[in-house]
């Protein structure tokens, strides 16, 4: 009798364990279709961005909201194609206010901006071709010792 209670007291605890990663598996999940559900809504917004050249404070409202989309979805590959669609409506903005109004303090603010997240991902990018590099000289290090 006593083995069976140990093999089923041991059996309750491994379904308990179980029942407990399932349940994370879920809540996970459920926080993964919210975040994409936000984020899809955040991107149609993005689409949905229009400027007016007549209206000089409007732009400069969408190319702080457009601005702040740029530099959430740039630090996700998940979302490259959301960063690429914010980044290229904030760029027409950024024209856009160059033309009507170059003295703009705003132009510059916004050109720096662009310039660090731009210069993020070249560093990230240079980082990744260094170990590449790296990988193959070693790789063909190992083959000539052989």
């Amino acid at each position: 009798m006593g083995l069976l209670n140990t093999v089923m007291g041991g059996y309750q605890i491994y379904s308990q364990e179980k029942d407990r990663e399932e349940r994370a598996e879920e809540r996970e999940a459920q926080r993964e279709a919210v975040e994409r559900k936000k984020n899809s809504k955040l991107f149609e917004d993005v689409l949905k961005v229009e400027f007016n050249p007549t209206d000089k404070d409007m732009i400069i409202k969408n190319l702080t909201t457009l601005s702040s989309y740029v530099n959430l979805w740039s630090k996700d590959e998940d979302f490259e194609k959301f960063h690429a669609a914010a980044l290229s409506k904030f760029d027409l903005g950024l024209t856009l206010l160059k033309t009507i109004d170059p003295d703009n303090p705003m132009i510059s603010y916004f050109s720096k901006k662009t310039n660090r997240i731009t210069s993020r991902k070249k560093i990230i990018i240079g980082c990744l071709i260094v170990l590449a590099f790296i990988f193959i000289f070693m790789f063909i290090m190992s083959l000539l010792e052989k």
